[in-house]
């Protein structure tokens, strides 16, 4: 059987017990987006906040926020299409 279960838990990994990852539960704090996670479930009644599930040997990313991080999605999309990161500028101003 395949494994199937939650990578990530609000940005940290479903192990992490540091105290920046138990802050980040307790607030469902989306370090990606830096602002609380807006992923709502049907089952409860709070955010759910799963970031990435593993998957066999694959964690695979769920949240689109989680590819905020770094601009990691812009700067592939830069470096594939355009072949250059210059002349981009970004609304929120990161680059």
């Amino acid at each position: 059987m395949v494994p199937k279960h939650p990578a990530e838990v609000f940005g940290y990994p479903i192990g992490a017990k540091s105290a920046k990852a138990k802050a980040a539960r307790r607030g469902y704090w989306c370090p990606f987006a830096n602002e609380k996670c807006n992923k709502q479930s049907r089952l409860v009644q709070y955010p759910m906040g799963v970031c990435s599930v593993q998957y066999g040997n694959q964690v695979i990313a769920l949240s689109p926020r989680r590819f905020l991080q770094d601009n990691t999605v812009f700067k592939d999309i830069a470096d594939h299409h355009f072949k250059t990161r210059d002349n981009l500028e970004w609304e929120w101003g990161r680059w």
